[in-house]
């Protein structure tokens, strides 16, 4: 069995179940922090969701690489 047929295989099947569930974790994420972020973290906020969105950007970014 040629090792990089297995290398290959391997990839295929791993990116995507990990771009599925770094996109899955983000969105969690985004729900968490709109629905149960406690009233002492509140202004917290605006810098959970901007750090979140680049999270998320850089996923989908890093996924669209993997596709080519």
């Amino acid at each position: 069995m040629n090792s990089e047929w297995v290398l290959s295989t391997f990839l295929f099947f791993y990116f995507p179940l990990y771009c599925l569930l770094c996109i899955s974790v983000q969105m969690f994420l985004f729900f968490a922090i709109y629905a149960r972020t406690p009233p002492a973290l509140r202004n917290m906020k605006y810098f959970f969701y901007p750090s979140n969105l680049l999270n998320f950007i850089h996923i989908v970014i890093l996924s669209l690489m993997q596709l080519r």
